[in-house]
């Protein structure tokens, strides 16, 4: 039996682009690539011209962002089956411009899997004891500094 194996979310970037031969239209698509590669490769021979990297920003989970972004396009999708839009260009980056923020801000809220989490709670009252009973206090606020915490 066949099983589909699930897709890791991880970081990447979601794009706009735009050909001028699509008046019109734009794609709004998620790459792990740098997105003028991707979009590069979008040119064949099914467009008599190369798309045009309108937008792009990093997120950290471009599924996630991507899927979100679908949805928000949804009235103005062309087809179910494909990533492109009926709507200006300008409207597509002005209305992802203000989404981007709400995406990198909730996706960057989880904490991960719960053993990560223990794993470095464990590891920094390793560090505290260690620094206490060997008087390393500065080394350690200068590191916590350092990440934030």
């Amino acid at each position: 039996m066949f099983t589909r194996k699930a897709k890791k979310s991880v970081g990447g970037y979601v794009y706009i682009a735009s050909n001028p031969s699509m008046p019109g239209l734009v794609k709004i698509g998620m790459t792990s690539k740098q997105p003028g590669k991707r979009v590069a490769a979008l040119y064949n021979t099914s467009v008599p011209v190369p798309f045009v990297l309108r937008y792009y920003s990093w997120v950290p989970n471009r599924l996630e962002s991507e899927r979100y972004l679908h949805d928000l396009f949804d009235r103005d999708r062309v087809s179910k089956k494909r990533e492109f839009f009926a709507l200006p260009a300008e409207e597509a980056i002005r209305k992802t411009q203000a989404k981007i923020p709400y995406l990198t801000k909730s996706q960057n809220n989880s904490t991960g899997s719960p053993w990560k989490m223990t794993f470095w709670l464990l590891l920094i009252i390793i560090i505290l004891i260690a620094t206490y009973r060997y008087g390393y206090i500065e080394l350690v606020r200068e590191f916590l500094r350092s990440q934030g915490l």
